[in-house]
């Protein structure tokens, strides 16, 4: 009987020292977060995280940058091919987030010309093209942040119409010139 208590007890040592000590599970709390990211952009971009080339994602990809320590930090994509900025955002991260992010295409401007002349138009002083009478263009790609535009008169250079757009979604903004 006691060969039987002793072996007995042996084996209970020996389960108890398999179980995690207290009532913890055994994890700590992260102290980094985390950033998902979805390409939605129709081209392959980069992505960087405070000016640090993170990811390189084909469009329709998805990826990961882990162990983002706390703090804010400055989240970039720019497409591949051409460097064009596709988006710029401050992410605030906290220990154990989980943030997911959607890089789509860039915006667009519908510009459309009321007057009954050709237009010359210009973007941030850079010529872009001119714009026919009762016609509407788009101009594709447009950057985010704030661009100015100006439309001229295409016979004698007089301003007929300047308008500053802050870009910061990747949808179709209007431009209508009017007399």
């Amino acid at each position: 009987m006691k060969r039987w208590r002793s072996s007995f007890l042996v084996a209970l040592v020996g389960l108890a020292s398999l179980l995690p000590a207290g009532c913890k599970s055994g994890t700590s709390p992260s102290t980094v977060g985390t950033i998902n990211i979805t390409n939605s952009s129709g081209t392959t971009i980069l992505v960087y995280l405070d000016g640090n080339l993170e990811l390189t994602l084909d469009s329709g990809a998805a990826g990961t940058i882990s162990n983002v320590t706390p703090g804010a930090h400055e989240l970039v994509a720019k497409r591949s091919d051409n460097g064009f900025l596709l988006d710029s955002r401050t992410i605030d991260v906290t220990a154990g987030g989980v943030y997911g992010i959607t890089i789509n295409g860039a915006a667009s401007l519908l510009i459309t010309n009321n007057y009954m002349e050709i237009l010359s138009i210009y973007q941030d002083q850079v010529y872009i093209g001119d714009i026919g009478s009762q016609i509407s263009e788009t101009l594709y790609e447009i950057s985010f942040g704030t661009h100015v535009y100006q439309a001229e008169s295409k016979w004698n250079g007089t301003v007929v119409a300047t308008t500053t757009i802050d870009f910061t979604n990747t949808i179709q903004y209007t431009w209508v010139i009017s007399p």
